[in-house]
Order: C-alpha cells, then sequence, then structure tokens
C-alpha cells in the first residue's frame, strides 16, 4: 500500500524554457514544493547524503522521477531525463513517513514543446547553407548589418540589427513557410551595442545594450498591442537610470534574472526581469570593491551561479541563489591553466566550462580548455583538457557558443580574422578532438553567433558585413530532384503537384535539417506567396516546393521563363536547374506522372503508408488496375493486397495495403503504359519506382488504461512494435500470462486474468521482450462474516430452512407444515413474500 495523497499538493505555475529536449534544464516555478536543497551548498549535501526520511521534492518526468539540483518552496532547477519524450511534468512533495509508508502529493502538470532531438554533427565541413544580403533582397542591403543577433530560444525568430540599428524580426521556424522572412522591424531610440542582446525563454521580450549605456527593452510578443516597440530601459529600484558601462548580458535558464557584465568597475550586476511589468529591475552590485573588469560571461543551466572572465586572469563565480544571503556576491575565484581568460561558456548539461584563453608564449596564442565545474553538478569531469587554437594577438572580444547538443564549440577570434570550430568530447573524461577554421568571407572586426535550437544549423553576424550566413550542421552533401519533373502547367497558375528535392549527408543517408535556397524566376511565385524562399529537408532528407508558374507563355530571348533555381550549401553543391514549360491550355498536352509517393528510393518508410500517384490529367479509373498499376514485394514478385482509391479529379490514384506492410522490405511500384487517361490518351512517362519500409520498431510499452482493476477487467495497453495479429501476442499480468482480446501494431486489449496479483504488466512477440509498467489487481469488497444484516418473522418456529445454490431464494418450514419460498436481496434487506405451499 502506498499513500499517494493527504491533502493538497503542489501547484505549478510555470516553466521555462517552454520547449526542449532531454538532458535540458527547466526552472519550475509555484508554490507548496518542499524547501530543501536550497542553493549550492545544500545541493551538494542533498545529492551526496540526503535524508530520505525528510521532506523533499522529486520531478516527474512522465513516469520517471528525477531528484531537482535545487529545490526551494517555489522553485525547482532540474535537468529533464535522458529517455524524456515530452511527457507531462509534475512536482511531489514527498512528506514524512505515515505509519511506515512513504507519502507523496503530486502537483497539476503542465507540458512543454518537445524539440526534436539534436544531431550530432559528424562533418568535415561547415557549409554555408544560405547568405542572407543583397543577392535575395534582405531590407539591410547597402547599409550591412551591426554584428548583433539573437535567437529566441523556442526558435521561432532571430533578431537583426543593421548597421544603422534597425532591428528586424526573422522569422527562424523550421516549420514555417516564411522561414527568413523579414516579419518586423522598428527603429530603437538609441544605436544597439554589437553583439548585446538577449531574447527570453518564452520569446516575449527582449533586452539590448545601446550607446546611451542603457539596457532597454523590447516588446516582442506577437499578440501584445506594444509589438516590436520598446517598453523603456532597466532602472533601479527607486525607478533611477543605471549609471554604469554594461557590457556582455546573459539570461538565467528561468528568465528571471539578467546578469550584466560591469565594464567601468568591475564586477556584474543582475536585474530582476521576471515580472510583468517593464523597468522592475533591481540592480545588486555584486562587489564592495570592484574585482576584475569582465570580458565574457557565461551561466550555469541551473540558474544559481555565473562566472565571467576578467583582466585580472581569473574566473570569478557569482551566486545567483535568491534564496541564500550571498545571492550576488563573488563565492570565489580561480586561475586557469595556461594565461588570461578571455571567452567562457557552459555546456548545456552543465557539466563542463569552456574557457577561451590567451598567452604570451609561443609569440602569443589562443587556447580551448575544458575545466570540470568548481561546484557540485550531476556529472563530474575526470580531468581538464586543452588544446591550442590559433596564434595572434590578444584582442576583445572574443566570442564563444556551443551547440544545442554540446558535441561542437565555436570560437570567433577578431585578432586572428577568424571563426574556429572544435568537437569536444566531455561525458567521462574531457577530450578536445580537433579544432578547424570554419573558412568565414568577413573580416569583421567582431562575429556574433548563434545555433538554432535543433541544432541544424548555424548564424552568423559580422559586425560591418553585407549581410547575415546560415551555416549548414546537417551533414548535407548532395542533393536533387527525385520528384515533380516533366509536368506542365497554366500560366498563373500553380503546378499539379509540388517539386520534390531531396538531401544526402556524408554517407549517403538522408539529411534532416539541411537548408536550401529557392528562387522562382519568370514572375513566379513559391508556397511563401514570394519568388524567393528557404526550406529545411523533413525526417527523410525531403523538401516539398510548391511552385505557381508566371504569367509568360513564350518568354522573350534573354528574360527567364519559368525556371526554379534550387542551391544546396550557398553554391558548395549546387542542384540542376529545372525549367517547367507554362501553357495557355495545359489540357492539350498529353497526361504524365507528375508525382510518386513515397519517391523512388525511399528509405525507412511507415509499415502503414499509403501509396500516391498524381497524373497531370484524369486517369480512366478503370485502366489504372493491375496489371498496370500494382504494389509488389521486389524479393519474390508477390503482389501486395491494396484497396485502391482516387480522387482530385481523377488525378491522384492511391493503393491502401489492407494489412502493414513487413518491415525492413523493398516494395515496387509499377505505373504502366497501358493507363490511360479520361479522353483515352496514353500515359507518357510510365514508371517503376520502389521504396523500403523501416525496421521492425522497439517493442515498448507506453501505458495501461485503465491502471488499476479487478480480475475480468479488460485493459487497453498502448504502445509500439505488437504483431499485428493480435493472437502473436503474449500478456504477462505479473507473470500471469493472458491471450490478448484484441489490438494492432500500437495498442493491444486483454482481460486481467482471475490469477493475477499486482505487479509488472509485459508483452512479448515472438521473441522480444518489453519493457514493464505497473498494474494494480483490486478485488470486491467481500461479504461481511459473521454479521446480522436483518431479521425476517416467520410467525412460526422453524424447523428446517433451505437456500438454493445462487442465494435468491431461501424457503422453511414450520410447525404448521408449510414450505415458505422468500424472495432475498443479495447483502440487502429480505423482503417478506411468503407463499404458502402446504401439502
Amino acid at each position: 500500500l502506498r499513500l499517494i495523497g493527504i491533502g493538497a499538493g503542489p501547484e505549478l505555475t510555470g516553466i521555462e524554457p517552454v520547449a526542449g529536449r532531454p538532458g535540458d534544464w527547466f526552472v519550475i516555478s509555484g508554490r507548496g514544493f518542499a524547501p530543501t536543497g536550497e542553493g549550492i551548498l545544500s545541493a551538494i549535501e542533498y545529492w551526496l547524503g540526503g535524508s530520505e526520511d525528510m521532506p523533499y521534492t522529486r520531478v516527474w518526468f512522465g513516469n520517471e522521477s528525477v531528484r531537482p539540483v535545487s529545490a526551494t518552496a517555489d522553485r525547482v532547477s532540474v535537468r529533464a531525463p535522458d529517455d524524456w519524450n515530452g511527457e507531462p511534468i509534475r512536482v511531489a512533495y514527498n512528506g514524512p513517513p505515515v505509519q511506515g509508508q512513504p507519502t507523496a502529493l503530486l502537483s497539476n502538470a503542465l507540458t512543454v514543446q518537445l524539440l526534436d532531438a539534436a544531431p550530432a554533427d559528424l562533418s568535415e565541413t561547415v557549409d554555408r547553407a544560405v547568405f542572407m544580403g543583397a543577392d535575395n533582397g534582405y531590407p539591410w542591403t547597402g547599409e550591412g548589418v551591426a554584428g548583433t543577433l539573437a535567437m529566441s530560444p523556442t526558435g521561432g525568430f532571430a533578431l537583426v540589427v543593421s548597421a544603422t540599428g534597425h532591428i528586424y524580426r526573422i522569422d527562424a521556424d523550421p516549420r514555417s513557410p516564411d522561414r527568413g522572412q523579414v516579419l518586423a522591424d522598428m527603429q530603437p531610440a538609441a544605436m544597439p551595442t554589437a553583439g548585446l542582446m538577449e531574447v527570453s525563454p518564452d520569446g516575449r521580450r527582449a533586452w539590448f545594450v545601446a550607446d546611451d549605456n542603457q539596457i532597454h527593452e523590447l516588446d516582442t510578443y506577437t499578440e501584445s498591442p506594444g509589438f516590436m516597440q520598446e517598453t523603456g530601459v532597466l532602472t533601479h529600484d527607486d525607478g533611477t537610470p543605471t549609471s554604469f558601462v554594461p557590457g556582455d548580458l546573459r539570461l538565467t535558464q528561468s528568465g528571471n534574472l539578467l546578469v550584466v557584465e560591469r565594464m567601468d568597475g568591475g564586477g556584474v550586476c543582475i536585474f530582476r526581469v521576471a515580472g510583468e511589468q517593464p523597468h522592475e529591475g533591481i540592480e545588486y552590485p555584486v562587489f564592495s570593491e570592484p574585482d576584475g573588469v569582465p570580458s565574457s560571461l557565461a551561466i550555469h543551466p541551473s540558474g544559481l551561479w555565473s562566472v565571467y572572465s576578467a583582466d585580472d586572469g581569473r574566473l570569478h563565480n557569482v551566486s545567483l541563489n535568491t534564496n541564500r544571503l550571498v545571492f550576488g556576491s563573488q563565492i570565489f575565484t580561480r586561475g586557469i591553466s595556461k594565461g588570461t581568460p578571455m571567452g567562457v561558456a557552459f555546456t548545456p548539461d552543465g557539466s563542463a566550462l569552456v574557457v577561451v584563453s590567451w598567452s604570451s608564449e609561443d609569440g602569443g596564442s589562443y587556447w580551448l580548455e575544458l575545466r570540470r565545474p568548481w561546484l557540485m553538478s550531476r556529472f563530474l569531469l575526470s580531468g581538464n583538457a586543452l588544446k591550442q587554437i590559433a596564434t595572434g594577438t590578444p584582442m576583445a572580444p572574443v566570442t564563444v557558443e556551443i551547440s544545442p547538443n554540446g558535441d561542437r564549440v565555436v570560437v570567433d577570434l577578431p585578432a586572428v580574422g577568424e571563426t574556429f570550430y572544435a568537437d569536444v568530447t566531455y561525458s567521462h573524461f574531457a577530450r578536445i578532438d580537433r579544432i578547424d577554421p570554419l573558412g568565414r568571407t568577413s573580416t569583421s572586426p567582431r562575429m556574433d553567433i548563434a545555433f538554432e535550437p535543433g541544432g541544424q544549423g548555424l548564424y552568423l553576424a559580422g559586425q560591418g558585413d553585407s549581410g547575415i550566413e546560415l551555416r549548414d550542421l546537417a551533414n548535407s552533401t548532395a542533393g536533387g530532384f527525385v520528384s515533380g519533373l516533366g509536368q506542365s502547367g497554366q500560366a498563373g497558375q500553380p503546378l499539379p503537384a509540388p517539386v520534390i528535392f531531396a538531401v544526402l549527408d556524408n554517407q549517403g543517408q538522408p539529411a534532416e535539417g539541411a537548408v536550401v535556397e529557392i528562387v522562382a524566376e519568370g514572375g513566379g511565385s513559391l508556397g511563401n506567396g514570394r519568388a524567393y524562399q528557404w526550406l529545411g529537408s523533413n525526417a527523410d532528407g525531403v523538401i516539398s516546393i510548391d511552385w505557381t508558374l508566371g504569367p509568360d507563355v513564350d518568354p522573350d530571348p534573354g528574360v527567364p521563363g519559368n525556371n526554379l533555381r534550387v542551391t544546396l550549401n550557398g553554391g558548395a553543391t549546387q542542384a540542376s536547374d529545372i525549367e517547367v514549360p507554362a501553357l495557355e491550355d495545359p489540357t492539350q498536352v498529353p497526361m504524365n506522372l507528375v508525382e510518386q509517393l513515397p519517391p523512388d528510393g525511399t528509405l525507412d518508410v511507415s509499415l502503414t503508408t499509403t501509396v500516391q500517384t498524381r497524373f497531370s490529367r484524369a486517369v480512366d479509373t478503370a485502366t489504372a488496375q493491375p496489371p498496370d498499376f500494382l504494389l509488389r514485394r521486389q524479393d519474390d514478385q508477390s503482389m501486395v493486397a491494396v484497396s485502391y482509391g482516387y480522387a482530385d479529379g481523377d488525378r491522384r490514384a492511391s493503393m491502401v495495403p489492407v494489412v502493414p506492410l513487413q518491415p525492413s522490405t523493398t516494395y515496387e511500384v509499377v505505373v504502366g503504359a497501358s493507363i490511360l487517361d479520361a479522353e483515352g490518351g496514353p500515359l507518357t512517362n510510365p514508371v517503376l519506382s520502389s521504396f523500403t519500409t523501416e525496421p521492425a520498431p522497439q517493442l515498448t510499452l507506453g501505458s495501461i488504461s485503465p491502471p488499476a482493476g479487478i480480475p475480468g477487467t479488460e485493459v487497453t495497453i498502448a504502445g509500439i512494435g505488437f504483431a499485428a495479429d493480435p493472437a502473436g501476442n503474449r500478456v504477462f499480468f505479473n507473470g500471469v500470462e493472458v491471450p490478448a482480446s484484441g489490438g494492432s501494431t500500437d495498442f493491444l486489449t486483454a482481460f486481467v486474468p482471475v490469477t493475477a496479483t499486482s505487479g509488472s504488466v509485459q508483452v512479448q512477440t515472438g521473441a522480444t521482450t518489453s519493457n514493464t509498467i505497473g498494474f494494480a489487481v483490486l478485488f470486491p469488497e467481500p461479504a461481511p462474516l459473521d454479521e446480522i444484516v436483518t431479521t425476517v418473522e416467520t410467525g412460526s418456529p422453524v424447523q428446517a430452512l433451505a437456500v438454493s445454490p445462487d442465494g435468491k431464494h431461501r424457503a422453511w418450514s414450520t410447525t404448521h407444515g408449510f414450505w415458505r419460498p422468500h424472495w432475498t436481496v443479495l447483502h440487502d434487506t429480505l423482503s417478506r413474500g411468503e407463499t404458502n405451499l402446504g401439502f
């Protein structure tokens, strides 16, 4: 018996960031948490020897509980487990035992957006995917950019500052058709300082340092009436303007605190920026005496402390724990392995600190170092790593950024005029595998750098450059058209089918997240309504391009006709241009196949996929049948049983397999020459294409509903990897086997066996055994024993008594010689209802 609640549990009011992935840090705010594990010193004790019989807080990610690194009565800092899959997040207050049993009070649930896993970067180069400049009509043409670039933590947008101080909001959502387009802009009251801008975790506000030495706040919430307008500057608690020279600025993961370097006296100051209203900043001078002018600033993902490098050659640690007296104070300082630190950044999981330093040795050189944090973190390194980057003179600022999955460090060195990237490892032993130049074309004195939250791209904005670069980190090396060629369309109208472009990585596999530039020439437009667009490839490496043709039917010589230009990696890999004639009357053109889904050669196709074929004209459905339109296995040429369907005015034909396809199997789609259009015209381009299905999914149980029940209860088990035939699955309730009563590949139903006991539920499919999930077996309350429920007056002494086997009838004999049958209600009152039978 586990007591799961007495009274009200904690209440969750917010979580930051609002989007993340396994391994990311989250800060949860609310009320009613167990106030233990407060701050760094308590966190160390909490991790190493916390007493389980004291109240403590646990965070539940779905069905997995995690002990936070810090918990106060209203805030919890926690790292999401590596196997978290976006399940709701709850907080439990675990109190003292009751009668020897543990207690847990669960909060309400919050849900955050699960970001795609950041891919490991295995490419040997970091190619330029897109250059956002004059060639594609960006508004900073002629003035250039100011080296200021800030990415929303959710990846929805980026803020870019031009050389004249104009702030532009760019759509950066990989799933948006307007990706890369300028959607809003504004002119601030003062010129933003290069590279000094931050966006809040929820993307609703931004802060930037300007040439008036004030920190300005910008409304970036699209639903706000003040969208893309300044809301004021941060002030002291009495409302007076700040009076120091601000430098770099960083937000805590929760977005509650903004930490700013003090360039005129040393140290940092901290602003509270969590309030709903602007100007709620409170300055906290970190030191009574200045201690080193900062050169770079980093905040630990837990939000409990910050580190800044300073001109005194040391790293300074400042507490950000608002529940400790040491908040805003320097805890201690430490030197580094070589030279003077000039740039710092924490890895995403907080287990390592990256330090870029300069040393006068060897005529002057820059070094990259991986260090263990001085204070307790979830992981501890067994040692540091140090490697030389380049030679050069000392020059600030040095920019350091780390990819979302933490495997790549990017460092910009103005003195060298180059940006470098290094592959790093720090899970157990720190190691720097290599350091290579990025090969930037900019000669900018300062480079601002921002990774896409998904990790597939890297933005670079050089001060004084003519545009912004987006670098490809998706390993994309080759691309080409796979579908949509050969079709004809009407002038000024969309093509009958999209043009499909596929991208491969350097291993010959589909590259997800690769970015291509697309230009429609000849007066046409793309899916965003413009003639220019850039799109990212999906998980299959596929990009679907919607194209509306221009008005020209017979363009003049030298004038581009209807031509689609697709460029991969900024020209490093040039795709073949495609010309599509625009015809005034496309019905006069013979029918051709314009789109086949899945495209030829596609891998890892779903076992429940629908095969679709799109024609340029209506097809005669009687001819789109076997043997000219069918699906078959490639190995034995056996036909697959399908249901045929037709849509879009019979221009689209589909085949839906009756049963799921077999895993890891290659199938062929036959579209034969005998297929005719509705007017009896032939198909001009018959096709034989193929695709390969995905491997069999790993057998995994996700949930069981209901989670408890009496024997005989029918339960539904959700998961993946089940055999399509329910009979191919064996269900075990704590070791007791029962056949599945129904189901499919993603769910099973079964009845709780009579002999089952509480414990784990598990499924076996063939030789594969699933994970387990808990189930509680309940039992009906038994009838009371030795208890008088009610009495009945017979009117005469009873000599004999009989009860029917089902317990519903009773009869007795009396001294008068009569049997009196009696109807009763089980576990309730007895009604007289006597009948004198006689004999």
